[in-house]
């Protein structure tokens, strides 16, 4: 009785094709849905804030998914990343090592902003202040801030940026472990949305 029923399914999906791809599209849909769920709970997780920093938010708001139809005609479910250059190494690593090194491309050393003071200023705005007010700011090869009382005799200095040659990213991966939870409910979307064009 079950092979005959299993059967009478498959039968009425190759007679109802555009049932089939309504019936497929919504369990994917569903299924990419839940995935990009699961990798922003991951992202949450894995992404905290240390040592008193606020974090932007960037990956977590890049966190996408989506259901397209190929030049093939198959129906395809995406989950990823939009623009963030380093989503990648966190999910994969580099040259199959966990993690990966940014190194700077266009200067001498990363500029690292300063947690606190995150979006007060670009490295670029920082270089025309310090030449404008030289006695204000301050560069070494290791920080570049801006002094909290410059004509004091004891001088305090707040931190904006941090330079640095290199930084490690480690590998933590939260798009993989979220498809992996979201494959779970995919036979029952199938299954709820089957029922339902059975109606």
């Amino acid at each position: 009785m079950r092979v005959r029923q299993i059967s009478e399914i498959v039968d009425f999906i190759k007679s109802t094709a555009s049932a089939w791809d309504r019936i497929i599209s919504k369990t994917l849909l569903a299924t990419m849905l839940r995935a990009e769920l699961e990798a922003k709970k991951n992202a949450k997780r894995q992404f905290i804030g240390r040592n008193d920093r606020r974090l932007t938010g960037t990956l977590l708001n890049s966190i996408y998914s989506s259901v397209y139809r190929d030049s093939d005609g198959d129906i395809i479910g995406q989950l990823g990343v939009k623009n963030i250059p380093y989503g990648a190494i966190h999910e994969f690593g580099s040259s199959g090592l966990p993690g990966g090194v940014i190194k700077p491309v266009n200067a001498k050393k990363l500029w690292i902003p300063q947690h606190r003071f995150a979006g007060r200023m670009t490295p670029r705005e920082f270089i025309r202040l310090k030449q404008r007010y030289p006695e204000r700011f301050f560069l070494s090869d290791k920080v570049a801030g801006e002094w909290v009382n410059p004509k004091a005799k004891v001088k305090r200095l707040t931190p904006l940026f941090f330079l640095t040659d290199q930084v490690k990213m480690p590998e933590r991966p939260y798009l993989r472990p979220a498809l992996a939870v979201a494959l779970n409910f995919f036979p029952g979307y199938l299954s709820q949305f089957f029922e339902k064009e059975l109606d």
